[in-house]
């Protein structure tokens, strides 16, 4: 069957050619398709119930390259939802940019005549309203389509037909986004991220502030490129991002955190300090954050402060080898020897393919007088010599 044959009719008309996992997937995919169109390779595995492999498999079955090309193909469906109602020789979609094609003289749909046959738009765009509100799902439709009211909200915001998720029926908000223009947003976000993932920064970083010119307030995608920016030691910028994530979003845990380290990662300690400060009040289980704050207080000479920091990424996780290193090595530095013995022991142990807390504990072992121990501490720390 060919790439050529409408999606809906592969999913349908293949099942003998499916496998048993494929078959269940084809179903899933018919009966959910408004939400897989924005569902990854991983959640559309969980949500339906097979392996991730199964889902690439499928998307070849059908004839795509991959599941890119059929989550492509499942959007172009989406977006035939618009508002609209046909008749034999018009097709009329109402959004927030109409749209009106003659079928008789243009099936591929490729010329809008809207503003050339507007009596003939509002004509159909009446008899429009009247089907909505004869066949209109009402409030009741969220309970019964078992959709996440997240993806409801999405999916109104989208100006999909049927999915207003209640109140009155009514024709299309003009002020509201033009459907096509969000989805192909969502589209460059994703290819935006596919990129990132790939690292490849560069052209990932382009297509984000592309998708800013239609949505300059979104939070993920300032995050994003915040992340990006990060990569690439761009840090300046990251700081830019992710201080408009924060405004947008002030208890954002995961951004403040990237926000602190873009800072250390700038050489403004001061502020890093500040976020870090502020990671840790929103979310107390980030060790990374405790250890980073650490590491900024070192670099402002604060080493009370910086073993207070060091000290509380290993409460929060005691096993965090690098945490209990670092505050060997503080507490070594402040005269308490016999306590960064005790704190660098446990990195060795935690750690001991690491010749850098080999070197450490070998320091503390001579400051308190174990020269032997010392020394096959140092031999352990050369570089390809067998632990």
């Amino acid at each position: 069957m060919s790439a050529a044959t409408p999606l809906i009719r592969r999913l349908n008309d293949g099942a003998d050619a499916f496998s048993k996992n494929q078959r269940v997937l084809a179903r899933y995919v018919l009966a959910n398709y408004q939400s897989v169109a924005f569902a990854t390779v991983a959640q559309l595995a969980s949500q339906s119930g097979v392996s991730e492999a199964t889902v690439v498999r499928f998307a070849k079955a059908l004839d795509f390259t991959g599941y890119p090309g059929l989550q492509k193909e499942i959007r172009r469906l989406v977006r035939a939802e618009l508002r609209g109602v046909e008749t034999e020789n018009y097709h009329f979609i109402d959004a927030p940019k109409p749209e009106l094609y003659d079928l008789t003289k243009d099936p591929g749909e490729t010329r809008n005549l809207f503003a050339d046959k507007k009596a003939v738009a509002e004509v159909m765009r009446a008899r429009l309203a009247k089907l909505i509100q004869l066949y209109s799902a009402g409030p009741e439709l969220a309970e019964k389509t078992g959709l996440d009211p997240a993806l409801m909200e999405r999916l109104k915001s989208l100006g999909y037909a049927g999915f207003s998720g209640g109140g009155t029926p009514t024709i299309t908000d003009r002020a509201l986004p033009d459907p096509k223009d969000r989805i192909q947003v969502y589209e460059l976000i994703s290819d935006a991220i596919a990129e990132s993932q790939h690292g490849d920064y560069v052209d990932s970083t382009e297509k984000f502030n592309q998708a800013l010119k239609s949505d300059p307030d979104s939070v993920p995608v300032h995050y994003l490129l915040g992340l990006n920016y990060y990569r690439m030691h761009d840090f300046p910028k990251s700081v830019e991002h992710l201080q408009r994530v924060m405004q947008l979003s002030p208890d954002y845990a995961l951004a403040s955190f990237q926000l602190g380290l873009a800072y250390a990662r700038a050489g403004d300690f001061d502020h890093a300090i500040a976020i870090l400060k502020r990671t840790l009040e929103l979310d107390p289980s980030n060790f990374s954050a405790a250890y980073n704050l650490g590491a900024a207080y070192v670099q402002k000479q604060m080493m009370s402060e910086a073993a207070g920091a060091f000290r509380s990424s290993v409460t929060i996780a005691p096993e965090y080898a690098p945490g209990h290193r670092a505050l060997g090595e503080i507490l070594l530095y402040q005269g308490q020897v016999d306590d960064a013995l005790s704190e660098l022991r446990r990195a060795v142990e935690l750690a001991p393919q690491d010749p850098g807390n080999h070197a450490a504990l070998a320091k503390a072992l001579s400051a308190r007088g174990l020269t032997a121990e010392a020394e096959q501490e140092m031999r352990k720390a050369q570089p390809g010599r067998p632990q």
